[in-house]
């Protein structure tokens, strides 16, 4: 008699966040940002402020010529939630030369084990792993 049965309700439902898209800094046209960003500023007059209220406007002006410009010359990121922040296309460039060497490394080694590409092998595969290291 001294066992109540006990009825639990758990929602494991799982929330699911959704990012919104941000600047994607990384794959801009500096080139292009540099010569908008010019257009807007050629615009302005930069004087000697008289008091804090005309330095403010001043600022103003200059802050929102260079969010407009991010807005337009900068393109937009949609990240995918099992992305790698950290990863660059430097390293992307950088393991498709390591697997190149590694396919030639593993041809070789069998019929030449002292060739000179797999000693090349390991030391970009160290190199490789220190980039790695370093992004993160």
């Amino acid at each position: 008699m001294d066992h109540f049965p006990i009825v639990s309700c758990i929602d494991l439902a799982m929330i699911c966040m959704v990012e919104e898209p941000k600047s994607n800094f990384r794959d801009t046209d500096w080139e292009e940002f540099r010569r908008g960003l010019g257009e807007k500023l050629d615009k302005f007059r930069l004087r000697d402020p008289a008091d804090s209220q005309d330095f403010d406007v001043m600022l103003a002006e200059i802050s929102g010529a260079i969010c407009e410009t991010i807005e337009t010359c900068v393109p937009l990121r949609h990240p995918s939630p099992h992305c790698k922040r950290w990863w660059s296309k430097e390293l992307t460039q950088a393991h498709t030369a390591l697997r190149t060497l590694a396919k030639k490394a593993y041809l070789m080694r069998k019929c030449f084990p002292d060739h000179p590409i797999i000693n090349e092998f390991h030391q970009a595969r160290n190199i490789y792993v220190q980039h790695v290291k370093d992004a993160r």
